[in-house]
C-alpha cells in the first residue's frame, strides 16, 4: 500500500518568446517527494519524482487587465502600473 499524501519540492526555469500579441512559452521542471510513500513494513524506501515539461501560450489577459482585479483595473485604466 502506498501513503495517501506527499509534499514535494519542485524546481526549475522557464523561457519566453515575445511574439508581439501572446508571448511563447516553455518550462522544465523537476519534481521531488519528501517523504516515503511506501508504507509496507519491509519495504525500500519509495519516494516521487521527476521531470515536467509546459509548453504554452501566455495572451497576456492579466496585463491587458480583463482579468485582474477591479483595483488593479482602474490603476490600469488611468496609467498608474505602481
Amino acid at each position: 500500500m502506498f501513503r495517501e499524501n506527499d509534499f514535494l519540492l519542485t524546481g526549475g526555469a522557464g523561457v519566453g518568446l515575445d511574439l508581439g500579441s501572446a508571448t511563447l512559452i516553455a518550462e522544465g521542471l523537476y519534481n521531488l517527494g519528501l517523504l516515503d510513500i511506501n508504507n509496507d513494513e519491509e519495504h525500500t524506501a519509495a519516494r516521487h519524482r521527476g521531470p515536467v515539461l509546459r509548453i504554452g501560450v501566455d495572451f497576456g489577459l492579466w496585463c491587458a487587465g480583463l482579468l485582474a482585479p477591479r483595483n488593479v483595473k482602474s490603476r490600469l485604466h488611468n496609467g498608474n502600473r505602481s
